[in-house]
This record gives C-alpha cells, structure tokens and sequence, in this order.
C-alpha cells in the first residue's frame, strides 16, 4: 500500500517527520510530494532544496520505505498530474482540507488542530532569531545550516585570567541577548573534574569546545566563559569551532589578585598563574579600565553586528 503526503513542508517540521512515522508503521510505503511554487515570504527555499533536506533527514534518522518528488502546484487535474510523476497511490494523507479535495481516493487525516507543530511558526521563529529546536529535528537543522538556508550561529569565547570578569560579563549578556551559557566552573562541577593541570585544562577546554559546537549545530548560539590560559589552546579551539569569536576579557595581574572573588590567588591554587598574553582575538574589553555596564556594551554590539 502506497500512501502521498503532499505538500510545501516550508520548512520540513517535526509534525511532517512524525507523519511519514506513522504512516510506515501502519505498513505504508509513503511517497513525499513537495509543491513547486513561486518563491515568497511563504515559500522562502525552492523546492529542488526541501527535497535534499527531508531526503537527507531521513537517512540521518535512518527512516527507509519513503520516496520524495517534485511535483507542479495544485492545478486542474492534479492528481493526474501527480500520478505521472511519482505513479499510483492508494491513499492520501494530508491534514489541510482544500489539498485532499483534489483526490478520489481514500483520505487519511493527519490532525492540525491539535498538532503543536508548524511552518508557519517556524518560519516566524527564524525570522525572530530564535530557537527552532522545539520545531526541526536538530539533524534537520544541521543540514539546513550546511544549505545555507539558516542564518549562521555563532559560539563568543570570553576568556581571559581569573577574577577578570568573564562569568560575571557572560551572566549578563546571555540574559540580555537570551543566548546559552558555557561556564568553565559549572561545567567543571558537573563533570567533577579537579585536574588544573596543564593537560586537564586543555581536555576540560576541548570538552567546552566540543559542547558549544554541537549545540551551535542545533542552531543554539552560545557564549562560553573559561580563562583559556595557553595560546596553543586558543588556535586549537578555533580550528574545533566553526564560527568561533574569541573575546579577550583584559585584566592585569595585580588588578585580579586585588579582586580574588574565589580566593584562587590567596590559596596558591595550583597553575592560577598560568596565563599566556593572547597573540590573536577578534575583540578585547579591559575590566580594569571599563565599568561593566561599558564592556557588556560594548561585547553586546559586537554579538548583533556579527548575527547581520
């Protein structure tokens, strides 16, 4: 039994995934028909592209008995129309009304009403900025993002010796610009790793690296906050991280010693004073010289010039 999806899947959205799902666990081989129409605000990606992006969805989530066609936008006669480009079908399942009235066959309701999922959402969600995960799949995401069909998202390294201010900056600017915090010390804690070593402080920031690019890979932008002490490690996690700003956190010696917020300086904590002048970042903000209220500004400004 072969059931036709049809549709513009403008983007392709959770509740389509789920559709496809049921459908072969009903014992259905599903044939996915995406409407060709004219590009608009409704119809941002040709269609040739939303069928490289379900096709290579669904091998990523390793979904088989599914085929994908091209077919010409609703017109007198359409499923003839249809028929010649994918063959015969035993049913339709669609869940908009004005699409199943061009079909004689049996019509199989895929709700609307109460499904949470939506294009049209989705499409406002990207306009907005924000989070799709509660709409796309993130493999989904990840293949729109290598189209080019999302806007870039960005990972903003703060790094810079202790008591310079990092956690405090990047407390502020995830707040303010609702974007996800990577804090060395909280992820330190969770994973329970005490090795200040020069190679445990490496493996601790390559872990961070790899975190914040897989979440920049869901499409979730992400400012880290860790002291990042080598320069080595610095260009190491620059070549990790796709989209990676370092942001260099100033603060002289004296002036972190003085602060000691933690009490690292006065304990003689193991390596504290490993810290490397950085040769290279894309921005730097002196804590010694600017208030807070100056840096989170002026780091700010940065993040949505580099989002344009």
């Amino acid at each position: 039994m072969i059931a036709l999806m049809p549709g513009r899947f403008q983007p392709f959205h959770r509740g389509h995934f789920n559709n496809i799902v049921k459908m072969i666990d009903k014992g259905y081989h599903v044939k996915v028909v995406i409407r060709d129409m004219v590009i608009d605000k409704k119809n941002p990606w040709p269609a040739s592209i939303i069928k490289q992006v379900i096709e290579q969805t669904l091998i990523a989530e390793e979904i088989k008995d599914v085929q994908v066609f091209v077919v010409p936008d609703i017109c007198e006669d359409w499923s003839d129309t249809i028929k010649k480009v994918v063959g015969d079908f035993d049913v339709v399942a669609a869940g908009n009304p004005r699409l199943k009235m061009h079909f004689d066959c049996k019509k199989i309701h895929t709700p609307r009403k109460d499904n949470p999922y939506s294009a049209t959402q989705a499409r406002k969600q990207l306009k907005k900025g924000e989070d799709l995960q509660n709409m796309l799949l993130p493999s989904t995401i990840e293949i729109m993002q290598d189209l080019n069909m999302l806007p870039k998202v960005h990972t903003f390294w703060l790094f810079g010796r202790s008591g310079a201010g990092k956690t405090t900056l990047a407390k502020r600017i995830t707040r303010q610009l609702d974007m996800h915090l990577l804090d060395g010390d909280d992820i330190r804690d969770f994973v329970d790793n005490k090795d200040f070593s020069k190679e445990g402080r490496e493996r601790h920031l390559v872990y961070t690296a790899f975190t914040s690019q897989t979440l920049n890979k869901c499409g979730i932008p992400v400012v880290c906050a860790l002291i990042t002490p080598f320069t080595e490690v610095q260009r190491l996690i620059c070549d990790k991280v796709s989209n990676l700003h370092l942001i260099y956190i100033k603060c002289s010696l004296e002036e972190a010693m003085r602060r000691d917020v933690k009490g690292l300086y006065s304990k003689n904590t193991p390596g504290i004073d490993m810290f490397e002048e950085p040769n290279t970042y894309d921005l730097v903000v002196d804590t010694d010289n600017e208030t807070i209220d100056e840096c989170v500004l002026k780091i700010c400004e940065y993040i949505k010039w580099t989002n344009k």
